[in-house]
């Protein structure tokens, strides 16, 4: 009879897999170990070097007790899972390798990849995977990243169903679009590329960590000109589209607001050019809407920046709730 052993961070894995791995291997006898700490010490990052030495360790009793294989149930620790693998003499697996097969299909599917997660402590080591798959096939994609609020505590509370509940909800919605993604403005003119990767490094890790996601249109609306060096740079940084205010047409005359610029390599970003301004003063929006629409007649599809405030400002409830009557 074959021996499989699996390290747990969370009691609620331990009946699904071990009937996962039974209907899939058959005849076989599955030992769990787990540990429930594990989880809390990363999302804290607290004494991770200690995390992986006990899981490591986990990995190498179960060889021990003459596992033939060791799964590790918990994304969080993937990175544990494959150092073991390279030093022990029994194999380990990680639990993504069951998804692997789900990355390669998503990766080869189209260019933007969307990663749901119900605990945070699992989106890198999951987004570190598909992108690696994707380097490894050659291909540039893009992922967003989105974390369930709630749902994992909700399961550790037993209420699976409200947890899955979640899940589907916010699959369903996807009504808030997060843009921009930079530290600041900087100015757009300036030639160091360095500066601008690094306000683009910058801000994107504030947003993966405060929102966890990777936005894929970035906001320059008061810098006075833009660098053609920048449609490279937006690119290979994960950017597909631009929204811009300056320079207006007095200044710099365009044959249309929406175009497809094009970098010095090739590389290519839709850019939006702003009309109008982007604020609309408290309690204002449907004048301001009224009156685009009266300028451009028979127009379907539109971005109209309203709000409080210079450089976009901020909605108001009666902005908002004007906005629902217009709908």
């Amino acid at each position: 009879m074959k021996k499989i052993g699996i390290i747990h961070t969370t009691p609620a894995t331990i009946d699904s897999l071990n009937q996962l791995v039974k209907e899939i291997v058959g005849d076989v006898e599955v030992i769990n170990f787990l540990d429930d700490s594990i989880l809390k010490d990363m999302r804290d990052k607290h004494n991770v070097d200690f995390v992986r030495e006990r899981w490591i360790s986990y990995a190498k009793v179960l060889g021990q007790l003459g596992a033939d294989a060791v799964l590790s149930a918990c994304s969080t620790v993937g990175a544990f899972a494959e150092e073991a693998d390279k030093i022990l003499d029994v194999p380990v697996y990680r639990i993504d390798e069951i998804g692997r097969a789900m990355c390669s299909a998503a990766v080869e599917m189209g260019e933007v990849v969307s990663v749901f997660a119900t605990l945070a402590s699992t989106l890198e080591p999951t987004v570190d995977l598909i992108e690696r798959k994707a380097y490894e096939t050659g291909k540039r994609i893009k992922v967003n990243t989105v974390l369930v609020e709630g749902a994992y505590a909700t399961l550790m509370e037993g209420h699976k169903d409200v947890h899955d509940a979640k899940i589907k909800a916010l699959v369903e919605q996807g009504r808030w679009h997060i843009m921009g993604g930079w530290y600041l403005q900087p100015d757009c003119n300036m030639p160091s590329g360095e500066s601008f990767v690094r306000q683009i490094l910058k801000g994107r890790c504030y947003f993966r960590d405060r929102f966890h996601v990777d936005p894929a249109t970035a906001i320059n609306f008061d810098s006075f000109g833009h660098s053609r060096g920048l449609v490279q740079i937006m690119k290979k940084c994960g950017y597909d589209s631009y929204v811009v205010c300056r320079p207006g047409q007095k200044d710099f005359a365009l044959e249309d607001n929406d175009f497809l610029w094009v970098g010095c390599d090739g590389s290519e970003i839709m850019v939006h050019r702003i009309v109008n301004g982007y604020s609309s003063g408290r309690g204002r929006i449907k004048e301001k809407a009224d009156k685009y629409l009266e300028q451009n007649p028979g127009v379907e599809n539109a971005l109209l920046l309203w709000g409080i405030g210079n450089h976009g400002g901020g909605p108001s409830k009666e902005d908002l709730e004007m906005i629902r009557k217009m709908i």
